[in-house]
């Protein structure tokens, strides 16, 4: 099968630390699909993340990008290829929601007509008006900054896109209406998303498959419906037993997937 991602015996450790974040982890992402990283703080997740585009350099193993291995591609290079949002968007605060948008393509030396036209579809995409274009950061609402986010990370038209947390610090509602927005653009778009939260809820609602994991290992990956029927051990049956107590009233999002 052709992969976006591939891991391969995969550790990492870092200094002063006595134990290693990722430990010998193998782990296949389909190309297209929608990937969650699930595990409490500490687990590996975020770390097995960044070490995909270069910001935690690994210590032991391969990582491949649509089967290249990534000690073999410029790092600079990489990131622009590969789509990244934060929990904190990071977007510029001295640049309008335009400039914010038109970072990658510029790089990628892109006419002002492609630009307009690209920024024009990204905002129709992430559901923003078009007069949005001439806010600031600080003139939009925690959602709609990580709407833009969202259009940022897609400019340069990635095949992958890497989202650590984005949604964690919005609230409830909006976390919703995002995580809908995320979904309806992974179907129209066909990116292949890999998604870290700590939320089994939000992870049932959005994945294909989800991966598992602690003390820097991965305990079970497999789909929704699978993870839920048949979990691999301890820790994720309780994962599974608190998400399941604490929707039993509405539990929607349970049953539509399995």
């Amino acid at each position: 099968m052709n992969y976006a991602i591939e891991f391969k015996n995969v550790s990492k450790k870092f200094k002063n630390s006595k134990e290693l974040a990722v430990n010998n982890v193998n782990l296949n992402i389909e190309k297209g699909s929608f990937v969650v990283l699930l595990g409490s703080s500490g687990s590996g997740k975020t770390t097995l993340l960044k070490m995909i585009n270069g910001l935690y350099i690994k210590n032991e193993g391969e990582i491949y990008i649509n089967g290249k291995e990534i000690n073999s591609l410029n790092r600079t290079s990489l990131r622009r290829k590969i789509g990244y949002v934060i929990q904190q968007n990071g977007l510029f605060p001295h640049m309008n929601v335009y400039q914010n948008i038109a970072t990658v393509p510029k790089i990628f030396k892109w006419s002002k007509d492609e630009i307009d036209i690209r920024i024009n579809n990204l905002l129709q995409l992430v559901d923003l008006p078009d007069e949005y274009k001439h806010k600031y950061p600080n003139e939009l609402s925690g959602g709609q900054q990580q709407r833009v986010g969202i259009a940022r990370a897609l400019a340069g038209n990635p095949s992958i896109l890497l989202m650590d947390e984005p949604f964690a610090s919005l609230d409830a509602l909006t976390r919703t209406n995002l995580q809908d927005e995320l979904l309806r653009i992974q179907k129209q778009q066909k990116k292949t998303i890999l998604f870290v939260s700590h939320d089994i809820g939000e992870a049932i609602k959005l994945a294909d498959k989800i991966v598992i994991m602690n003390n820097g290992k991965i305990i079970q990956y497999d789909t929704p419906y699978n993870i839920i029927k048949n979990p691999a051990d301890t820790f994720v049956l309780n994962l599974i037993y608190a998400f399941k107590s604490f929707t039993e009233p509405f539990s929607n999002i349970y049953y539509n997937k399995v």
